[in-house]
């Protein structure tokens, strides 16, 4: 296994598990829909239905 120095600490260099991402279609078809791009208009749809905050919450705990 290799190491990363970082800072003063060395740690595993591991991978994320993408290495073989993209080789069956399904694969793609789901890494695709991971990440979905938004025009302006989708991008103010979504601003208007989920509008930020208009003070300080504190967060529900479930």
């Amino acid at each position: 296994m290799r190491n990363l120095q970082l800072a003063d600490k060395t740690v595993p260099l591991i991978g994320q598990g993408t290495w073989r991402m993209g080789e069956d279609s399904h694969v793609r078809l789901n890494a695709r829909a991971a990440a979905p791009e938004q025009d302006s208009e989708g991008l103010a749809r979504l601003d208007q239905a989920f509008p930020p905050p208009t003070r300080k919450q504190r967060l529900k705990m479930v």
